[in-house]
């Protein structure tokens, strides 16, 4: 009977190899780069991460020694999990997400790829949760779909 806040995300995964690489879809990804400060469970700082041609994230063993990559900004909704050792692979479609989480332990023969509709907390402390970065709302009797489309070839 009144507004609802929330925050939502999936944590789908897939099996690669330390080598393999994530492809965004657009040529010239801009996309804003932040960490989890594990410390404290919160967004941490931002951080440079090296797009190999301005699209491809390789996955080495230290790219996730300090937790997820968080993007947002992106100008692509799907990003191609592929490898230089076979033709497989999984086209990932994140649809209108405004982050998207990248992660694995390290050295783990996989990669989760998390569409998310929010975030954790950062340092500020909001008293009005409506204030929240990232947060989504629902007015009464309306409805929200969480879309991820994965496919594998």
């Amino acid at each position: 009977d009144k507004k609802m806040y929330f925050s939502l995300g999936a944590h789908p995964g897939f099996n690669c190899e330390i080598g393999d690489y994530l492809e965004f879809e657009e040529s010239e990804e801009g996309a804003q780069v932040e960490k989890i400060d594990k410390e404290n469970i919160i967004i941490g700082t931002k951080v440079d991460v090296e797009l190999d041609e301005g699209r491809r994230l390789r996955l080495t063993p230290e790219l996730f020694a300090e937790d997820a990559l968080i993007f947002s900004e992106l100008n692509s909704n799907v990003v191609t999990l592929k490898s230089d050792s076979h033709s497989r692979t999984v086209r990932f479609d994140f649809g209108d997400a405004p982050f998207l989480g990248i992660w694995a332990k390290p050295n783990a023969p996989y990669v989760c790829i998390e569409p998310w509709y929010g975030v954790n907390d950062d340092r500020i402390r909001y008293e009005d949760v409506s204030q929240k970065r990232g947060i989504q709302s629902l007015e009464p009797e309306d409805s929200f779909d969480l879309v991820w489309i994965a496919e594998l070839e």
